[in-house]
């Protein structure tokens, strides 16, 4: 199956976000992390010429260079794969991943920062980290997950409060982030305690809750920093207006997320 990428979406910043990567994949391989990293559309690609999962057919069993964004960075790198299906039960792509196409530039904006817990609540249970913890998605128990970056057209806020209400007694895995601490999945039930909270926590977007940039201690070499110059400023998109919210369940906005939108399919390649 193609990857159909919406024409009503700016595509200048847009790439396929790696949500899953199967065991002994070629992918994995290369140490990409699913959800921190990014393929960025070949040229092919780019111009509309080629699907990316025919550019991956054109190219099965021959070594290929890929552009990587990477979230926690925010820079791009590059890694060689030899795309093929000798490996698992063919049934996941010459590649070994589940990805999505969605927008690179937004996605360390597009998640909740934890800023308060309450005692003895779902979010304290988890042991979220009030100021350290970032929540970038949630998968719903038998569904596939949810990046907080995946509608665009909904701030992550409106498209985490949908997903808990949807999911009301049921097992809901969270995916955290921390600047600090490798990512983390948090598995609980969904439900409404004695003081009508459902987590007992709350969150922030916007500016001041951006996931901060992670920077490697590294020796400088001049001539590099120069040749990669034209590739510092990659996120010039409007912050979004910060905003808190309380997650109670007499406060659950009715949105109804369009899961028919080819930006938030999932393909494996």
């Amino acid at each position: 199956m193609g990857i159909v990428e919406s024409s009503s979406l700016d595509q200048q910043f847009f790439g396929f976000r790696i949500y899953k990567l199967f065991d002994d994949g070629p992918l994995k391989k290369t140490g990409v992390q699913e959800l921190e990293d990014f393929i960025i559309p070949p040229e092919e690609i780019i111009n509309n010429s080629l699907p990316f999962t025919d550019f991956i057919k054109e190219n099965l069993n021959n070594s290929i260079t890929l552009r990587v964004f990477n979230l926690r960075k925010r820079n791009f790198s590059e890694i060689t794969v030899v795309p093929n299906n000798n490996w698992g039960d063919g049934k996941h792509g010459a590649l070994g991943a589940s990805v999505r196409y969605e927008n690179y530039a937004s996605a360390h904006k597009n998640i909740l920062r934890v800023l308060k817990t309450n005692e003895n609540s779902l979010a304290s249970k988890m042991q979220l980290i009030p100021g350290e913890d970032f929540i970038i998605a949630l998968r719903p128990q038998d569904e596939d997950i949810l990046t907080l970056n995946s509608n665009l057209q909904k701030d992550p806020l409106t498209i985490f409060k949908t997903i808990l209400r949807e999911n009301m007694n049921k097992n809901v895995e969270f995916h955290i982030y921390n600047e600090k601490k490798r990512a983390r999945v948090e598995k609980v039930l969904l439900q409404v305690n004695d003081t009508n909270e459902i987590l007992g926590c709350d969150v922030g977007y916007g500016k001041i809750h951006e996931f901060p940039k992670t920077v490697d201690v590294l020796p400088v070499n001049r001539q590099d920093m120069d040749s990669n110059k034209n590739e510092i400023n990659i996120v010039p998109d409007e912050i979004k207006t910060n905003d808190t919210g309380k997650i109670k369940d007499d406060d659950m906005i009715q949105v109804k997320i369009n899961n028919s939108e080819d930006s938030i399919k999932k393909h494996d390649i």
